[in-house]
């Protein structure tokens, strides 16, 4: 199973039960990582959706760091769960805004992570051929994170 294939169900999915602007693989102002897709409401906040096709990929995501060189820096998930935008990077004794989805989701096959522990802060959506219609279902609804940011137009056009 490839990530391409994954990203056209999901995303004809969202264009089906999801109002608001749907972008593929974007980097968002201020974010040293990319998303795979998000969608963007109409008040300008936005969910985030990451396409995982291994287990390996899945671990991976949870290594990304604030500033890659170094060990110290704080994790892209440390950030999620933390409510807060404004991130304190031990390492360097500095501060750094970082945008923050109001829903963040983990979007893989059927099964990969039935045995991984996944993090209160993160929803799953799960992608079967014998599923019906656009082959995603969400297996565990998203919550609403603390402190989303509302991008700018000019950040979304």
């Amino acid at each position: 199973m490839d990530s391409t294939t994954i990203q056209q169900h999901l995303f004809g999915y969202l264009r089906l039960n999801k109002s608001g602007i749907i972008m593929p693989n974007i980097w968002l102002e201020h974010s040293p990582w990319e998303c795979d897709m998000i969608v963007v409401t109409e008040a300008c906040y936005y969910s985030e959706y990451e396409i995982k096709v291994s287990v390996a990929d899945y671990q991976n995501d949870f290594r990304k760091r604030l500033k890659s060189w170094s060990k110290q820096s704080v994790t892209k998930h440390e950030t999620l769960a933390s409510g807060e935008d404004h991130v304190f990077d031990r390492r360097f004794g500095s501060e750094s805004f970082l945008p923050r989805p109001k829903q963040f989701y983990f979007v893989v096959p059927a099964g990969l992570l039935d045995k991984q522990t996944v993090p209160e802060h993160c929803g799953v959506i799960e992608f079967d051929q014998s599923f019906p219609g656009w082959k995603v279902k969400i297996k565990r609804e998203a919550p609403k994170l603390k402190n989303p940011t509302k991008l700018s137009h000019k950040a979304i056009f």
